[in-house]
């Protein structure tokens, strides 16, 4: 209860977790991983998508404010290529009690205009 009542106030314009997207997300029924391009260290699981960022469910808390260079595997879906790169800055982070681990939201600051189409056909075909 007392969680849900920060979490809210959070949420009120200017609060940490103040909704500024400017698409809705949608939610993603395949666990497809997210790397670190860079080091291949695995960040997460993509919990949703849009244009414009992603969520991402992680094991360990990832700092808010960095900049990735960020690779998602599509290995697991068919009739898409196998990864698509793209930057993105980690913008808020909230612990999952359930599980134990963490969600982490990024905003996507630069990507290319065909794998930004991928991303458009992958959340058509994808999304739940």
């Amino acid at each position: 209860m007392i969680r849900d009542i920060i979490l809210q106030a959070c949420r009120l314009p200017g609060g940490i977790l103040d909704e500024r997207r400017r698409e809705q997300r949608k939610h993603i029924s395949y666990y497809l991983r997210i790397f670190d391009h860079d080091s291949g260290e695995l960040i997460g699981h993509l919990i949703d998508f849009s244009n414009d960022g992603l969520r991402v469910l992680t094991e360990e808390p990832v700092e808010t404010g960095m900049d990735f260079k960020l690779r998602l595997d599509l290995a697991a879906v068919m009739n898409f290529e196998q990864q698509l790169l793209f930057d993105a800055k980690s913008v808020w982070l909230e612990q999952d009690y359930s599980s134990n681990s963490y969600n982490c939201g990024f905003v996507i600051v630069k990507i290319s205009n065909k794998t930004r189409e991928i991303i458009e056909q992958l959340i058509a075909q994808l999304a739940g």
